[in-house]
């Protein structure tokens, strides 16, 4: 049996599929696996008086996850974080919201595309689907989607709030700019995913998107604040599903709802548009999942910067030792399947 348990994550090159790298970077040297696709990555997002980011610099990374914090790979990833440090969130969000300045001891400042694509490299990572957070006054999707316009390896899901009365001509601005899906947070928005507001805003994108993927966070972990859990109570998400699934559109579920994984499978169970963005689960979760549905609408994602990118691929290729069949499929071609669907939907322009 592998290696689950590390004192830090760079340790993951005692692993046969990593090598450390002189600039502290960790190689993937795993045959065979190339061209991979992360379907969950952020930028620095800012909100209400804080700065805006060069998206474009190179300061040194910083992952909210500290280069010191011992790695379980038993764990939701989420878990490692909150049985150290169980204030992270606060202690990293607040410069996001509040910094006035852009030194790059606040750890957003150095998210930028430059340091996602150095990381990428050596892992083999060739698209990372990047997905923008914004409440009702800040503007990171529109910054996003700009600064990746030269960049094909980046690819946007903008995000709106559902309660925005411009998301109508944000939705035709973020398509005809190059998004090719979208995001939906209801924590960070405070708006359940079974509000009528969220289900209009899934039903306005699927419609003038042609049917472009949607990405919802979902799903809780058990630290969250108990009223902003429930607006991504897992339990909440299937009138969400079926509105997408009526029209086509792709519902791709970010985090496979952390702890709340077989409800979130039950639902892939029920409608063949669902997909799991695995990110964070661990083998045993995986195995599971695979047993039960099998692996062609199951996405690699990592939600970098708050991880590395190599301890979730860590967890697929753990995993994929018992079912080798399953490790590109997971890794690459399912959501390259989701990718070219969405350039193919974008060649026909939005429909207004």
């Amino acid at each position: 049996m592998a290696q689950r348990t590390f004192k830090n994550w760079r340790d993951l090159a005692s692993l046969d599929y990593f090598e450390l790298l002189d600039d502290g970077r960790l190689a993937l040297v795993a045959d065979g696996v190339q061209d991979c696709v992360d379907m969950h990555t952020h930028f620095g997002c800012t909100f209400l008086i804080a700065k805006s980011i060069d998206l474009m610099a190179k300061p040194p990374l910083k992952h909210n996850f500290e280069p010191d914090l011992p790695v379980n790979l038993d764990l939701y990833s989420g878990e490692d974080f909150h049985n150290v440090r169980a204030d992270w969130a606060m202690e990293d969000y607040k410069g996001q919201a509040l910094a006035w300045t852009g030194n790059p001891k606040y750890k957003h400042v150095t998210h930028t595309i430059p340091n996602l694509l150095w990381e990428m490299d050596a892992l083999k990572i060739k698209y990372s689907v990047s997905l923008c957070l914004d409440i009702t006054n800040s503007s990171n999707s529109r910054r996003i989607l700009d600064a990746a316009r030269n960049e094909p390896r980046i690819i946007v899901y903008p995000c709106l709030h559902p309660k925005d009365r411009n998301a109508r001509a944000k939705i035709e601005e973020y398509v005809a700019a190059g998004a090719l899906g979208m995001k939906m947070h209801p924590e960070i928005v405070r708006t359940a995913i079974d509000d009528e507001s969220s289900l209009n805003l899934a039903r306005m994108w699927a419609k003038i998107s042609n049917g472009m993927p949607v990405l919802p966070h979902s799903g809780f972990n058990g630290f969250e604040p108990e009223k902003v859990r429930e607006h991504a109570n897992i339990e909440k998400y299937e009138p969400l599903c079926a509105l997408l699934a009526e029209s086509g559109t792709p519902c791709i579920l970010g985090h496979t709802a952390m702890n709340q994984y077989k409800k979130a499978t039950a639902l892939a169970q029920k409608f063949e548009t669902v997909y799991l963005e695995i990110g964070g689960q661990p083998p045993a979760h995986l195995k599971w999942i695979i047993d039960t549905i099998g692996y062609d609408r199951l996405v690699y994602g990592t939600d970098w910067p708050v991880y590395p990118q190599s301890i979730p691929m860590a967890k697929v290729l753990i995993t994929t030792e018992e079912y080798p069949e399953a490790r590109m499929p997971i890794l690459r071609d399912n959501a390259m399947r989701l990718i070219n669907y969405a350039k193919e939907k974008s060649k026909t322009g939005a429909a207004v």
